[in-house]
């Protein structure tokens, strides 16, 4: 193709027709600004796919995010509903005392009101991270036995001295 043009362009410059020499120097400039536009058209249209792509995948993590706050709002929400419960029943025994309160019930319903949930979150890569604060890896026990845990699943640990 480049051949083609060289002999062409060659063969007007040797008849000394300069004006048409000139209509095909503009001709091969307008073929070349012609092609660099359709290469950055296709270009910014590569672009615009990888930016839909990444904002879908940032729209996916919003709405992910959403749900695991969702999920914690609603066990957080039913927690203090517990809590406001269990209150309200001491409440009512304090203020009207009907004879003395067993000590097992009343243990029962003040437990819940100082004992509070441990924060277990699902991390991005979809591992379980639990805190537990001040605490030993051989006495709390390994990752395997954390496995098949769903996002709001209760956990115990016992704490013994060994």
């Amino acid at each position: 193709m480049i051949k083609f043009f060289r002999r062409i362009r060659q063969r007007l410059l040797r008849k000394s027709n300069f004006s048409k020499y000139l209509l095909y120097a503009i001709g091969e400039i307008i073929l070349v600004v012609i092609g660099i536009l359709i290469a950055l058209q296709i270009n910014n249209w590569n672009e615009a796919i990888k930016n839909a792509k990444t904002e879908q995948e940032f729209y996916k993590e919003i709405l992910s995010d959403l749900e695991k706050d969702n999920i914690k709002l609603e066990g957080l929400t039913e927690f203090y509903n517990n809590r406001i419960e269990h209150a309200g029943w001491l409440l009512k025994k304090v203020r009207k005392p009907i004879g003395s309160i067993d000590k097992l019930e009343f243990g029962q319903h003040v437990e819940p009101l100082y004992i509070g949930p441990i924060p277990v979150v699902f991390n991005s890569s979809g591992y379980l991270e639990i805190a537990v604060y001040k605490s030993n890896c051989s006495t709390v026990g390994s990752a395997s036995t954390l496995m098949g845990l769903k996002t709001m699943d209760t956990v115990t640990v016992n704490f013994s001295k060994t």
